[in-house]
């Protein structure tokens, strides 16, 4: 196996269990998913291709895991699971005596359990270093679930229904990953104070400086001729970090500022595109600090997580993507 900051401490036996928890959960899910055999064609070529998607991301999970890169086997894990379930509720929907009202009840279903999920979540408190990952990724699940409830609202009323089966599908497996996340905080040993006071002051602090490095890096790069996808993903991550505030989501916010700051300093730096030198530097830079944090007593999972990410989408040639997760 490759050497990673994730296989290098004694975290790695608690990446390796959740990882291979939510294997199993997928595992299970997709030998559930079957596309029954008196279907006419046109319903099965809609539905086929999610099958395939999972199955695929199934095998991406395994063959992560082999390599000990088990961040990135549980991320492909999440996305068998929302393609699983979403081959379940299509097959449910066409199947149903009444689809509409079928589709109908499964959407005010997942609204019950994101409200559940919602107060649950608030009731966790953050007062460290770990629970402050945990929560605030958490946190972030839970408003990306709210979003694509939303969609699936509007896809309902417009009358997509499929499309609207798969936001539910990925809602309800955002929702559940909430709990995934939430579990791994007592994990790890409690290290370092802090309350929702500082973080939200902290948030606030790199929302402004977000906020003025995506819109220095905008005036210099429209100067230049330049629309970088990094530009645009900066600004649409201050509108979430904003959004998380408003809910009372301060680490949240505070993560999503900080990958807004991430995507306007990049893109600047790399304007001029991506190098071989440059994700060599990246990777570098993320490794020591991973090092220093566990010198210092914290495990630093959020970083683990986005540099296995940059691993495998370094693997896969997303040289941009890459250098977004290092950093």
């Amino acid at each position: 196996p490759r050497s990673t900051p994730s296989n290098s401490s004694a975290a790695s036996d608690v990446y390796k269990r959740q990882a291979q928890t939510l294997f199993t959960n997928a595992s299970e899910d997709f030998d559930n998913s079957n596309i029954p055999n008196h279907w006419p064609y046109y319903y099965k070529n809609q539905v086929a291709d999610y099958l395939n998607y999972a199955e695929s991301y199934l095998d991406d999970a395994e063959a992560w895991y082999q390599t000990d890169l088990y961040y990135s086997s549980a991320s492909s894990s999440f996305k068998s699971l929302i393609n699983s379930r979403f081959v379940t509720y299509a097959c449910d929907y066409f199947d149903a005596s009444d689809s509409v009202e079928y589709i109908y009840s499964l959407y005010n279903k997942t609204k019950i359990l994101f409200n559940t999920e919602s107060d649950h979540l608030r009731n966790h408190e953050i007062n460290d270093m770990i629970s402050l990952q945990c929560v605030g990724i958490a946190q972030k699940k839970n408003l990306e679930a709210e979003k694509y409830l939303k969609e699936a609202n509007s896809g309902i009323d417009s009358g997509n229904y499929l499309t609207a089966l798969y936001k539910i599908a990925f809602a309800t497996e955002r929702i559940k990953s909430v709990d995934w996340w939430l579990n791994l905080t007592p994990q790890f040993e409690t290290v370092g104070k802090i309350d929702n006071d500082t973080i939200s002051t902290i948030a606030e602090e790199y929302i402004d400086n977000a906020q003025q490095t995506t819109a220095y890096a905008s005036v210099l790069l429209q100067e230049m001729g330049k629309q970088p996808a990094y530009l645009s993903n900066a600004e649409n991550l201050l509108s979430d970090a904003r959004d998380a505030e408003e809910q009372n989501y301060p680490a949240a916010a505070l993560f999503e500022a900080l990958e807004a700051l991430v995507q306007g300093n990049l893109a600047l730096e790399l304007v001029d595109g991506v190098t071989n030198g440059k994700i060599e530097r990246a990777r570098e830079s993320a490794s020591v600090s991973i090092s220093e944090a566990r010198k210092q007593g914290v495990e630093p999972i959020l970083s683990v997580s986005y540099y296995e990410l940059a691993e495998t989408l370094t693997n896969e040639s997303s040289f941009e993507d890459a250098m977004f997760q290092y950093k």
